[in-house]
């Protein structure tokens, strides 16, 4: 189709040829014809008023931008008042604070807990209880005197620091060449890799002062206490140890202090 009325009218050059509506130079002679509108058409068939395509790209522009403008709306509609709601990231969830109620001597306590003020939490034959370790610093490792039959000590009354076990039993007082001693069964267990010097020298009294009084290292003990040593790796040794009374009554301990460290074992028991 060309796009030209069927009835326009018939066109010519200067020169009198006749020339279609669709050319505007004749094709016998090449002069030019000159426009004549038909109808709101040019010469070519063309609209006389040149076709504007912006006001319809610019009518997509503007619905974009509308659609645009009403999605913003709704997202600050469900905001509420403007204020920004933070990103699912970085919202927090709630803590919960758990409250510890302090330790209570003779109550009964369980582990993770191992101390609450100067309480120790300890295994006893009631089970676990809070008890008191006077003169005890956050590092040293408690335990209970223990009450050992037939010679064998339980594991529970051990009490392990710096690769060595030690535990002490069977408190007993007895009178030797007219001097007073108080007397307690001891294991000592080298979980080390080398071997481990031992001796009295490694063992005091704790009084319920805070003195220390070393142990007895006099002969004339029957049958003998113990004495300095080397302990293999894995190895055992089961003895006993005296000290002189410390005059006092209240809760002493037994310490042991292994060697090459400053953090001790305190075996504590109480004296009327």
């Amino acid at each position: 189709m060309s796009g030209f009325p069927a009835d326009a009218p018939e066109r010519r050059c200067p020169e009198g040829h006749a020339v279609s509506p669709g050319l505007r130079f004749c094709p016998l002679c090449g002069r030019h014809v000159e426009a004549t509108a038909v109808a709101g058409l040019d010469m070519d068939g063309l609209r006389t008023t040149p076709r504007r395509r912006w006001p319809r790209r610019l009518g997509v522009v503007v619905a974009v931008v509308a659609v645009g403008g009403a999605a913003a709306a709704v997202v600050l509609a469900t905001r509420g008042d403007g204020d920004a709601a933070p990103p699912p990231s970085t919202t927090v969830a709630p803590t919960t604070t758990v409250a510890v109620e302090p330790g209570v001597e003779g109550q009964p306590c369980a582990p993770p807990l191992a101390w609450s003020g100067d309480l120790s939490c300890q295994p006893t034959a009631l089970g676990p209880l809070w008890y008191q370790a006077p003169f005890a610093e956050p590092t040293d490792v408690v335990g209970l005197l223990g009450d050992w039959t037939d010679g064998r000590v339980p594991a529970s009354d051990l009490r392990t620091l710096s690769g060595m076990a030690f535990g002490a039993g069977n408190l007993s007082e007895r009178a030797d060449g007219g001097t007073d001693l108080w007397c307690v069964a001891l294991s000592l267990r080298n979980y080390r890799t080398v071997p481990v010097a031992y001796g009295p020298q490694q063992l005091r009294l704790l009084d319920p002062r805070g003195n220390l009084t070393p142990a007895v290292e006099e002969v004339g003990l029957d049958p003998p206490p113990l004495e300095r040593g080397e302990l293999l790796p894995g190895g055992v040794v089961s003895s006993y140890v005296c000290f002189r009374p410390s005059g006092s009554t209240g809760r002493h301990a037994v310490a042991y202090q292994p060697p090459g460290g400053v953090d001790r074992i305190l075996v504590y028991f109480d004296r009327a």
